[in-house]
């Protein structure tokens, strides 16, 4: 399936919508960072096991959440009109993944008709 191209419409309410996107994005990375960074300080004495867990437990809880944020990110930057096959390479997002999440999203309104697949002969 290939992607279309957006209307004007569309692009520009991503145009308002991405820098919100990103400074929530990186408040979002910033918090679970920031837990990392304090249980690596706190390390450099006597380590505290249980801080370095809750630490890394907080990151792995919240990087979900990061990845929801890049999906949706990514589907601001299509609907924008960014390239999707840079936008997919970049933020390590499958194009059918994110075909998949724009049709259940958005409808048809920005991904074409597939083809068959085509079979060579043997």
């Amino acid at each position: 399936m290939a992607f279309r191209t957006p209307r004007p419409e569309h692009r520009a309410e991503a145009a308002r919508q991405l820098p919100l996107g990103v400074a929530h994005f990186a408040g979002r990375h910033d918090d679970v960072v920031r837990a990392l960074l304090a249980a690596a300080d706190d390390s450099r004495g006597p380590v505290d096991h249980d801080a370095v867990l809750a630490a890394v437990k907080h990151y792995r809880a919240h990087r979900a959440a990061l990845r929801r944020v890049e999906l949706d990110l990514a589907e601001v930057l299509i609907v924008g009109g960014a390239t999707p096959g840079k936008v997919c390479a970049r933020l390590a997002i499958g194009r059918s993944a994110l075909q998949k999440r724009l049709r259940a999203r958005l409808g048809d309104a920005l991904i074409g008709p597939g083809k068959p697949p085509t079979r060579r002969a043997a």
